[in-house]
This record gives structure tokens, C-alpha cells and sequence, in this order.
């Protein structure tokens, strides 16, 4: 049964998800990035109807879950907080640093894995980068993702508040890191992304250039990149040139939600990047 503490800070991290993708189209709407190349409609259509699909699924239940196992795992003082007694201004950065290298380390595999690839590949499909491109994601993959964080919490053992912070703010910039969204002053850009994956950052991930998309493998911090040797500074072509998508996805049919949804399940050879 769900702690109703757990469902209100739930419908929290719901909130958050919905104020930023607000925010976002806002800000995309009033400062562009890039110009869009492909029919808005067929890609939303297909992107939106997905994370309906994923929010039902998947995220309509991971914070209730997540949040709820937190609560289970606190009431029985398991996890690694509950061995090493550790205040909170020590337990939220650690939460958040492993939590963090963790979806760094998932992100990479991946994209080195071929079964793991065959689902990650349909949000790399996506043929042009905006907010919508961020909820493009095969619900197989949404529920690797849940597996994997469900672990975390059960290893680390953090108090539900830790995790809520830590998923708010992960929430908040990767969808803000797929906006397609410029920056007036670049200086801005260069400073934030010493600290934060920026959309200028993330988007060299989803170029068509396989030295290119093999790179900036960070969700919120982007040490790990500079760390592991994974960081692409700037695309060849540059942002307004770059080719987006997977080579092999230029045709209409790869923006159809049947294709997304089948695509993993229906090939015998898929490419890596």
C-alpha cells in the first residue's frame, strides 16, 4: 500500500515534469535554436502520443513507486544511510553525484549494448530536436530506467526527500537540456554548462555523426564526459548545420508512432551508431 506522504510528493514530481515541458515550448516559441526541418505534426503526433503512453505506463507510477519503496526501505533503516549514520546536507549530494554517474553509466551502455540499442535508437531516430524529442522514448526503455533506479534507492537507502530533490531536479534539466532554445550571450551557455548538460551540449548528442552522437552521455552533470573521455565540445557543422537523427531514419515512416513502437521488436540487424 502507498504511504500517502508518497503519492503527495508524487503528484510534486508530476507537477514539476509538466511546469518545465510548459516552460520549455515557451521558450522555444520565443527563441528558436534551430529552424525545425520536418512536419511538426507528424513528429508531435508520434512524440506526444509516446509519452502519453510512457506517463501512463511508466512515469504515472515510477514516483508513486519510487517514492513509496524510499519510504518502505527508511521505515526499516536498510540501505547504505542506514549503516552509516550521515545528516542530510551529507546524504542529498551523494544521492545525487550516484544517481547522476549512474544514469552517466546506463546512458553509455546503451548505446553499446545492440538489445539495449534497438529501443534507445527510437529516441535517436527523432529527425530534428526540440522539447518533444525528450519524451521520445520506447517504454521498454522507460522501464530499464525505473529498474535501474529502484536499485539505486534500495542500495543507497536515502530518505524520500532526498530522492524527491534528486528527481526534481533531474526532471527539470534533462528536459530543458533537449529544448531547442538559444542563448542571447554565449558566455551564458559556456558558464552554465561547466556546471549543468545544457540543450547546446545534449543536442551534439543526437547529430547524425556517429563521433558525435558517441559523446555527451551526461543527464544533469557533465563531468562525467569530461572524466571518462566522452566530451564533444562543439559540433562540426556547427548547431544551425548539423545533421539531427539517425542516417538510416530520413524517410516518413520513421516518425509514424506504429514504426516507434515496433521498430525494436521487427529487426533482425540494427545499426549501431
Amino acid at each position: 500500500m502507498l504511504e500517502p506522504a508518497s503519492i503527495d510528493q508524487a503528484v510534486f514530481l508530476g507537477n514539476i515534469y509538466f511546469a518545465a515541458l510548459a516552460s520549455i515550448a515557451g521558450l522555444e516559441a520565443l527563441w528558436p535554436r534551430r529552424a525545425l526541418r520536418h512536419s511538426l505534426r507528424q513528429r508531435w503526433t508520434a512524440n506526444l502520443v509516446l509519452a502519453l503512453v510512457n506517463y501512463v505506463l511508466v512515469r504515472l507510477f515510477k514516483p508513486a513507486i519510487a517514492l513509496a519503496f524510499a519510504w518502505f526501505l527508511a521505515a526499516r533503516a536498510w540501505g547504505l544511510f542506514a549503516l552509516v549514520s550521515a545528516p542530510f546536507w551529507v546524504m542529498l549530494p551523494v544521492t545525487f553525484i550516484f544517481a547522476d554517474f549512474a544514469r552517466y553509466l546506463q546512458h553509455y551502455v546503451f548505446h553499446r549494448v545492440t538489445p539495449l540499442w534497438r529501443f534507445h535508437a527510437i529516441h535517436h531516430s527523432d529527425p530534428d530536436f526540440d522539447f518533444t524529442t525528450g519524451l521520445r522514448f520506447h517504454p521498454v526503455e522507460w522501464l530499464a530506467i525505473t529498474a535501474m533506479e529502484l536499485a539505486l534507492i534500495a542500495a543507497l537507502g536515502a530518505p524520500p526527500l532526498v530522492y524527491l530533490i534528486c528527481e526534481s531536479v533531474h526532471t527539470i534539466v534533462v528536459i530543458f537540456s533537449h529544448g531547442n532554445v538559444t542563448f542571447p550571450n554565449p558566455a551564458v551557455e559556456r558558464w552554465l554548462r561547466a556546471l549543468i548538460v545544457t540543450s547546446d551540449m545534449h543536442r551534439i548528442h543526437h547529430s547524425a555523426t556517429a563521433s558525435e552522437s558517441n559523446g555527451n552521455f551526461s543527464n544533469v552533470l557533465p563531468w562525467w564526459d569530461h572524466w571518462f573521455g566522452t566530451y564533444v565540445d562543439q559540433p562540426v557543422h556547427g548547431h544551425a548545420s548539423m545533421m539531427i537523427g539517425l542516417p538510416e531514419f530520413r524517410d516518413a515512416r520513421s516518425l509514424g508512432l506504429t514504426w516507434v513502437l515496433t521498430y525494436p521488436f521487427t529487426q533482425r540487424r540494427v545499426a549501431m551508431p
